[in-house]
């Protein structure tokens, strides 16, 4: 691919409502778009680290300067690529760190491959299933009376998979709630975020044994893989790691220590669609589970984890945004969700959902979507070009 054009935009996209992120109230979110050209075809992206380097030490606003100062400069004088995964590895490999800015140009350039070659972004990269069961995310409510109605939708409405946001303040109680109130085919996940140590809170840990839960998320300090293998090694529950996956020898070095039987893989987080499918296939190696995870963004990235959640060795349900009651405007359009018939239907437990809400993958090439332009200029509050 002859690169002709890289523009890069800084996005804030309002919300209908407060959420929350790290326990912290937003009212909006700021996400990077890139657009890269080559003749008639254009790639997509999106990233969204947040709006403070919070949950891990990027922020959107710094990914856009690392992009117009110190990324486009490589392409400048390199702007014929064999494969998208070139730029990752051979014009990035000086720059440390950094993986949302990275991921930004390398998700476009698969994209745009994509999109060049005809065929949807899922089986440029390898995926092999058109139907994503999918899994909802819910973090503190202010309002406990307010958390049974979402529990009893999430049910209602097919989701497979609920995971609660674990605060202090907000842990064995909601725990509690969530298994009473969900059948028990629903699968429960906890995400601790590092908000534990298992020093101070080896209690609640041993409590939540009793839940029966698919996994504790990110229990402690994402960098110290010694003591999250010592804390799996303390436990019957699965450990999942997601801050601490940032790249292929992060997974490899979690699976050599066993410090966690599943991996939360987030294409921006740990550098693109090229890194994610080098750690998905150290994960198969060592029969890791994976599932596709994501933070505040628009349609326009979730495509992306989507097409990434189509492959072989992700097993786990797929983190989904209710876009239309998130977003005040979105970039594109939603991703379809239908039912599908459970694989495995449970005799024992009548109130499982069957069917199950799934994403419903495309046939047209790339993303399978058009940009809202009108949006995009709407919610851009700095850009730049190449």
């Amino acid at each position: 691919m002859k690169i002709d054009s890289v523009e890069c935009f800084l996005v804030r996209l309002p919300f209908r409502a407060p959420q929350r992120m790290a326990d912290k109230p937003l009212n909006f979110i700021d996400t990077v778009v890139t657009k890269i050209t080559a003749g008639d075809k254009t790639g997509w992206s999106e990233v969204a680290p947040g709006n403070t380097p919070c949950l891990t030490s990027e922020w959107s606003g710094g990914v856009f300067q690392t992009i117009r100062d110190v990324l486009l400069p490589l392409l400048k004088d390199r702007r014929t690529l064999a494969k998208p995964s070139q730029f990752v590895e051979e014009l990035a490999t000086s720059i440390q760190g950094n993986q949302h800015a990275k991921a930004a140009i390398d998700m476009a350039l698969w994209d745009l491959a994509a999109r060049e070659k005809g065929e949807p972004l899922w089986k440029t990269l390898g995926g092999v299933r058109r139907d994503i069961p999918l899994g909802l995310t819910f973090d503190r409510f202010e309002e406990p009376a307010d958390f049974f109605p979402e529990l009893q939708r999430l049910v209602a409405d097919g989701f497979s998979r609920a995971t609660l946001k674990f605060r202090p303040g907000w842990d064995i109680q909601a725990v509690t709630a969530a298994r009473s109130e969900l059948p028990f085919g629903v699968q429960l996940q906890v995400d601790i975020e590092s908000a534990l140590t298992f020093d101070k809170y080896a209690e609640i840990f041993y409590r939540l044994e009793d839940f029966f839960l698919t996994f504790i998320e990110q229990p402690s300090t994402p960098g110290d893989q010694v003591a999250l293998a010592m804390i799996q090694n303390s436990l019957r529950t699965p450990l999942c790691l997601d801050e601490s996956i940032g790249s292929e020898l992060d997974a490899e070095i979690a699976a050599d220590l066993k410090s966690a039987k599943f991996f939360c893989v987030k294409p921006g987080r740990v550098g693109g669609h090229t890194e994610s499918q080098k750690i998905l296939n150290a994960a198969r190696q060592e029969e890791i589970s994976c599932y596709a995870g994501c933070e505040f963004l628009s349609s326009l990235g979730y495509r992306h984890l989507v097409a990434l959640a189509s492959l072989p060795g992700f097993t786990h349900p797929c983190d989904y945004l209710r876009f239309d009651e998130v977003l005040e405007a979105d970039l594109t359009q939603p991703v379809e969700t239908t039912l599908i018939p459970r694989e495995n239907p449970s005799e024992e437990h009548p109130k499982t959902p069957d069917p199950i809400r799934a994403a419903q993958l495309w046939d047209t090439p790339g993303t399978g979507c058009e940009i809202a332009t009108d949006v995009l200029e709407s919610c851009t509050i700095a850009r730049c070009e190449l």
